[in-house]
């Protein structure tokens, strides 16, 4: 069976590109969770786009395929945190550990910035590479 695979993409001159995403697409995309199967980890990082710019994404890695959310962000008080915090909530992801993240801003650095791990469709434990498990989630 092919991974499935979701990326937000939009039209610009004729051409499909991949975008840095809006929140309200991200928040659209979420209905695609089913596709992705069981989640194994949920991940945010920071990458270069061609032009230089830093952009973030975050990834929901499921069994049977991933799902690229592009406006979805973390460390201030706009938009793209607060879909992030719909996100896991769809994930049934406890927020009260999970705030530790939202305040947390390195745009500077490329690379993931937190991972948020899964098993048997539980959200379990908190990450931020280079430290050791921030959080493990109790079991509901």
């Amino acid at each position: 069976m092919r991974e499935y695979v979701y990326v937000e993409c939009e039209k610009f001159e004729g051409k499909t590109m991949r975008t840095g995403g809006s929140t309200d697409k991200s928040l659209k995309a979420i209905k695609h969770l089913p596709k992705v199967g069981k989640v194994r980890y949920v991940r945010g990082y920071v990458y270069q786009g061609r032009n230089g710019v830093k952009h973030v994404g975050v990834i929901v890695k499921g069994y049977w395929g991933r799902i690229r959310f592009g406006g979805f962000s973390w460390g201030y008080g706009g938009q793209g945190p607060r879909g992030l915090k719909e996100l896991f909530q769809e994930l049934k992801i406890p927020l009260d550990p999970t705030t530790k993240i939202l305040g947390d801003w390195e745009p500077d650095q490329v690379g993931e910035k937190w991972r948020i791990s899964f098993e048997n469709g539980e959200a379990v434990k908190l990450e931020i590479p280079g430290q050791d498990t921030l959080y493990k989630y109790p079991k509901i």
